[in-house]
């Protein structure tokens, strides 16, 4: 293998190897697939929906935090305007 400047020859110049890449937040904050719900109803509406109060509204889905209280973060955090998913009931 042929250095360049004490680099390894398959890494480009151009990239920085020391720099981290962020790992991308999945989110999973959805009990079920958006969009497999009753036609024309949104996370908005449904019965599940939580809301965690700070600074800034954070919404969550009742059933995907399994029993804990609402999670932190943002990998658990829902849009309300998504279409509802199949577990999707009418606010209580």
């Amino acid at each position: 293998m042929k250095l360049v400047f004490g680099t390894p020859e398959h890494i480009k110049l151009s990239q920085n190897p020391m720099k981290k890449k962020c790992k991308e937040t999945k989110p999973s904050g959805y009990a079920g697939k958006p969009g497999a719900g009753e036609k024309g109803k949104k996370c908005k509406t449904c019965g599940h929906l939580r809301v965690k109060r700070t600074a800034k509204n954070f919404y969550k889905c009742a059933l995907s935090c399994k029993g804990r209280t609402i999670l932190n973060g943002g990998g658990s955090d829902i849009l309300i305007s998504s279409p509802a998913c199949q577990y999707y009931i009418t606010s209580l």
